[in-house]
């Protein structure tokens, strides 16, 4: 049993139905039907510093490498930038540090397996846009939730 602190950097890229657009130096969103408005990539990327901080429980032993393991914690990450790419069969608009994200993205974390196969889970506790951004006058309740897997080289 231990307790794990780390630092890093990630970049989160999520491919959506919503554009981004800025007019008169206002940040404008809608949700798009693909039938309307064609377009072959809408997405939208974070760049974050994250500093993780976990419990940590396996079964190793100083002879023994294939264990069990179960990490579980939380992740703080702080926005340092951010993009928005829109391709369509009109128009491409591309955007950069938008200022209706929020600066500070948080969640639970929860990685289990055995040997240097693992499940990596994360649920995000808030919202990946602030209050300002709003699509039809209601708040974008945007968060973040990952699965993965993880491989240890041991």
């Amino acid at each position: 049993m231990a307790i794990g602190v780390g630092f890093g950097a990630s970049i989160n890229s999520f491919n959506q139905n919503m554009l981004i657009d800025k007019l008169d130096g206002k940040y404008i969103y809608s949700v798009l039907d693909e039938n309307e408005t064609p377009y072959s990539r809408n997405k939208f990327t974070l760049y974050l510093i994250e500093m993780p901080i976990e419990y940590r429980w396996r079964t190793s032993t100083p002879s023994e490498y294939k264990f069990w393991r179960i990490y579980a914690g939380i992740k703080i990450g702080y926005l340092v930038a951010n993009s928005s790419k829109f391709i369509g069969d009109a128009n491409t608009i591309k955007l950069s540090n938008i200022s209706d994200f929020n600066k500070l993205q948080y969640g639970l974390t929860l990685s289990a397996g055995y040997n240097t196969w693992n499940v990596h889970l994360y649920y995000a506790l808030n919202t990946i846009f602030n209050n300002n951004a709003q699509v039809s006058n209601e708040g974008l309740n945007m968060s973040a939730v990952k699965i993965g897997l993880i491989f240890y080289l041991l």
